[in-house]
């Protein structure tokens, strides 16, 4: 394995010796840290207090960093160049796949958006901090101010009704909070007689 690795030399006559134990102290902060990743106790983690003269292993006693609670009112997502015609793409391109797939230039099946989903989360720039909330979207209307004229115009745009609380939010520049747009699109009965359904994620 050591040869055909560029980036490893092996060295005749040399042995590394290294044992595996727990440490409990980290099971607090393991929600910081992806999985399978090597880390030094002089690494600076997002949401762990930076090594410093006194502590210079974090990971010896680490310290969560304080956590605020943030809440994200009249969401909405204005997707280019319109909602409309992003979404009629969107379609055409899925069966226009779908066909391609199937070798048939028409079956009989129409493709609709069943739903829209949003699934938001804290990310720490190395993991995500906490499960990802998923809520529904619904297409709305929101005034939105012309950069030409002074008066709000509406604008076509999917919208959340409802209220989101993220509670793993830390003061630090790597911090930041993920947006991600999921479609779930469902097919009329074709000729087959067959139902189906899918989702197609869309990061925004």
């Amino acid at each position: 394995m050591i040869k055909e690795n560029t980036f490893m030399t092996l060295i005749e006559g040399s042995t590394i010796l290294y044992s595996l134990s727990s440490h409990p102290p980290l099971i607090e902060v393991s929600h910081l840290i992806p999985e399978n990743v090597l880390v030094s106790g002089t690494e600076v983690i997002p949401g762990v207090v930076a090594p410093s003269k006194q502590m210079s292993n974090v990971l010896k006693k680490p310290t969560l960093m304080k956590t605020i609670t943030c809440y994200l009112d009249k969401l909405s997502l204005h997707l280019y160049p319109t909602l409309e015609k992003f979404e009629k793409e969107l379609v055409e391109l899925l069966n226009a796949d779908r066909l391609l797939k199937k070798d048939q230039v028409s079956d009989g099946s129409t493709v609709v958006i069943q739903e829209r989903r949003l699934h938001v989360c804290v990310h720490n720039s190395w993991c995500y901090v906490q499960k990802p909330q998923v809520v529904v979207l619904i297409p709305g209307t929101v005034q939105r101010k012309s950069a030409s004229f002074s008066k709000s115009l509406p604008k076509q745009s999917l919208v959340l009704r409802s209220r989101i609380q993220l509670k793993e939010l830390v003061k630090h520049q790597m911090y930041g909070i993920v947006f991600h747009l999921e479609y779930v699109f469902s097919s009329s009965t074709g000729a087959d007689g067959k139902c189906w359904s899918c989702s197609q994620p869309q990061k925004v």
